[in-house]
């Protein structure tokens, strides 16, 4: 996966959820419908489980620290996210 596709899935997924479950998402001892069922119940069921299945697509490909790189350096996410993704990265 390029970065443009992998900036294209964290548009899909949402920045601020992305870094907000950083840890769950990469936790695999955490079920996909128990991760399903931690994400905000504002969003729907159909969109939930996207977001949690493209989010492990990303850990599973390994390319999480070059999705918190993405969310550090962007300007359309909050700057405490970018801050948080940043932090994420150095641990």
């Amino acid at each position: 996966m390029d970065k443009n596709e992998l900036n294209n899935l964290l548009g899909k997924i949402g920045k601020r959820i992305f870094v907000q479950y950083f840890r769950k998402f990469g936790d695999f001892t955490i079920s996909n419908q128990e991760m399903i069922a931690l994400l905000p119940e504002e969003y729907t069921f159909k969109s939930r489980t996207s977001r949690t299945s493209k989010s492990r697509r990303i850990f599973r490909e390994g390319l999480e620290n070059q999705a918190l790189s993405i969310i550090a350096e962007s300007d359309r996410v909050e700057p405490g996210f970018a801050i948080e993704a940043r932090a994420l990265l150095l641990k």
